[in-house]
């Protein structure tokens, strides 16, 4: 009998634990969560912001204060996603070197979803506004090269290619 209340006693205490471990967990995720869909409105409000004002510089140090804490503390989803945003913002900004290293990682990261083939799409426009059509077009053909049809970006990177072929007067395609 003792042995059994000791061992019920010990299941007890496990289960209590787990229970508080994936209550933490839960926590610290929907947090997490929270604070990217919080960086998102954020992102959102700049964009309408007059960027000559003290209200707006502000508010771009604390975008960007909140993305690089998003981006420490995590490495799936909101992190990524912070890193995302943060590549919006430079290239609002017309700091497209910036902004294409930024899409570059995120597209590594993000591999596979959408969030992933839409950074490998503005980090294309990012290496075409910063001059490197080469670079573009590698990003470009990426998108294609791994997500093909499947991606709603597919067909914009199509068009590109051939619009970037075309200029450089590259009928071939080669």
């Amino acid at each position: 009998g003792r042995r059994v209340a000791i061992i019920a006693a010990a299941v007890i205490v496990i289960v209590i634990a787990i229970g508080i471990s994936v209550t933490v967990a839960g926590n610290s995720a929907e947090k997490k969560f929270e604070a990217i869909a919080k960086l998102d409105s954020q992102y959102t409000a700049l964009t309408a912001m007059d960027e000559t004002t003290d209200e707006y510089r502000t508010a771009v140090d604390q975008f960007l204060s909140d993305a690089d804490a998003l981006i420490a503390s995590s490495k799936d989803y909101p992190g990524i996603k912070a890193s995302y945003l943060k590549g919006l913002y430079e290239f609002s900004q017309k700091n497209y070197s910036a902004a294409a290293s930024i899409f570059e990682a995120v597209s590594v990261s993000a591999k596979g979803s959408y969030l992933g083939s839409l950074s490998l799409i503005n980090g294309a426009a990012a290496y075409e506004n910063a001059g490197d059509q080469a670079k573009a077009l590698e990003f470009y053909n990426k998108v294609w090269d791994d997500y093909g049809k499947n991606a709603a970006e597919s067909t914009k990177a199509l068009f590109n290619i051939g619009r970037i072929y075309e200029q450089k007067d590259d009928k071939e395609l080669t």
